[in-house]
């Protein structure tokens, strides 16, 4: 049985998601409704596709 626990950072990791332009988990659920951890994974995924973003720039 999994619980619908709300931690505390993921309005954090929500709003700061919707700043990178990102609404929605790749299944095109809404993020209110993610689970902690895939939430969670899906804001280090983005961390890290920008990351590399950055450093595949040719300005850097």
């Amino acid at each position: 049985m999994r619980h619908k626990h709300r931690h505390i950072h993921m309005g954090f990791w929500i709003e700061e998601l919707k700043g990178y332009g990102i609404h929605e988990s790749p299944n095109g659920e809404p993020l209110e409704s993610m689970e902690y951890y895939d939430l969670r994974a899906l804001l280090l995924k983005t961390h890290l596709q920008l990351d590399i973003e950055v450093k595949a720039s040719p300005w850097f």
